[in-house]
């Protein structure tokens, strides 16, 4: 009981956050925590945010790494997407204000939406197929902890530290590409580049078959291991799915602007312009 209290608070600090705009020191280390319990914090951050009129339309993985290489079996969990917190991409460029907002970082990702409910009973195979469109996305992370030494455990108990979800434009699956798609993804290669007057500079940049949770075939891993956990599908039908990081997280300021552009998978670049 004293242990599901702590992790409710940590929860409550996390949040309170966003109100007062004064970053908290990690809690990981003090409270011992495991990928449990800080799924655990996340689901009572979740409480809270729901609580609060955050509506989730999708889930997100949080992987301990983008980078398959790093371990030789890195953690991954489910967090939320909220209808306020989810822009779809209008006109190729969006642009944002980073007004109170210091700690900002850019990961791009690829955006799933289900067809329909896949439930514990669902096979890969069906799992697969549920798959209706995909996009190029970039998620806006705000870090709500002091210094850098913070831990997965808490990026995990906030949520995957989620700001703000941007989509590009999505494309429908046909019943080859889904078939496909984990082949077609580990083929392509994703960059990140910030763009000046001048040109555009590579951030970052990975092949599809170096990045660590990003296969359908790792997402049914993680909704299996869900379901067992919660004795119910955590997907639902016109659900936004986030994968894992397609490259390094970059740290934002006002004035930059980004692409994330794909290569060998046919999606559209996302574009974002920071103002002050």
């Amino acid at each position: 009981m004293l242990q599901s209290s702590k992790l409710h608070s940590y929860a409550h600090a996390i949040k309170a956050v966003d109100s007062t705009r004064r970053a908290i020191a990690s809690q990981s280390t003090t409270l011992g925590l495991t990928l449990e319990s800080a799924m655990q914090t996340c689901d009572a951050l979740h409480m809270l945010n729901t609580a609060d009129g955050l509506d989730s339309v999708g889930r997100k993985v949080i992987a301990e790494s983008t980078s398959r290489r790093a371990l030789d079996n890195p953690q991954a969990c489910l967090g939320h997407h909220y209808a306020s917190r989810t822009v779809h991409l209008q006109d190729d460029e969006i642009i944002l204000s980073t007004q109170n907002s210091t700690r900002l970082f850019l990961e791009p990702k690829l955006v799933l939406k289900f067809s329909q409910t896949p439930d514990p009973a669902t096979s890969l195979e069906q799992f697969t197929q549920m798959f209706e469109s995909v996009a190029l996305g970039i998620e806006i992370l705000k870090v709500p902890f002091k210094g850098d030494a913070w831990s997965f455990e808490d990026k995990v108990c906030s949520n995957g530290m989620g700001h703000l979800l941007v989509i590009g434009e999505a494309k429908t699956l046909s019943e080859k590409r889904k078939r496909n798609f984990s082949n077609v993804v580990n083929h392509a290669t994703f960059s990140l580049n910030r763009v000046t007057d001048v040109g555009s500079h590579l951030l970052t940049y990975a092949n599809g078959s170096d990045i660590g949770m990003s296969s359908i075939n790792e997402l049914y891993e993680i909704f299996q291991r869900q379901c067992r956990m919660d004795d119910c599908s955590p997907f639902h039908q016109n659900d936004l799915i986030t994968l894992n990081a397609l490259c390094s997280p970059v740290k934002i300021a006002a004035g930059d602007e980004y692409v994330c552009v794909a290569a060998g998978i046919d999606l559209a670049a996302v574009r974002i312009r920071f103002v002050k």
